[in-house]
């Protein structure tokens, strides 16, 4: 079976992209050899339609860090198409989950927004002026773990993100 993880470098060892269609880079991996090839991510205008391409030459299986609703839309337009989640871990890590079947298989999106929607969660705002103090946030849209303070509620004004 072919599986394809997002990558930010051509090093196994680090972690997977994550935002898996805005990857620098695709890992494609054989289960049967183990074997991988690295393809770069040509996805112009992010429509995500390079996706395709790997669906054509076989891949079945998508392991991603975070997916946005137009890449998963994409995906799983094909109904053999299955897309798993694998974070805080390594491209070998993750790869190595999969064939041990610990990865949860997706039937959502893991993020609310594509970032060509202008909802992407990198954001450092200051809200004083909207009841509350500073949002400091990078977890991708992933439930974090981490703890959020301050006044403001709503849409994440007011808080701020320690870890």
């Amino acid at each position: 079976m072919l599986v394809l993880f997002g990558a930010n470098s051509k090093d196994l060892t680090q972690p997977l992209a994550k935002r898996f269609g805005h990857a620098e880079q695709f890992v494609v991996f054989n289960t049967e050899d183990r074997s991988h090839r690295f393809f770069e991510n040509i996805d112009e205008g992010h429509t995500h339609s390079n996706l395709l391409d790997f669906i054509d030459i076989g891949v079945r299986a998508f392991v991603v860090g975070n997916i946005g609703p137009h890449a998963f839309s994409v995906l799983k337009q094909h109904r053999d198409v299955k897309i798993y989640l694998a974070r805080r871990m390594s491209i070998q890590e993750a790869f190595e989950k999969f064939i041990a079947g610990e990865l949860q298989e997706l039937t959502a999106p893991t993020m609310a927004h594509s970032v060509e929607d202008g909802h992407e969660h990198h954001h450092d705002h200051d809200h004083t002026g909207n009841g509350g103090g500073r949002h400091n946030h990078d977890c991708e849209g992933e439930d974090c773990g981490h703890r959020h303070e301050g006044g403001g509620g709503g849409r994440g004004l007011g808080r701020r993100h320690q870890q």
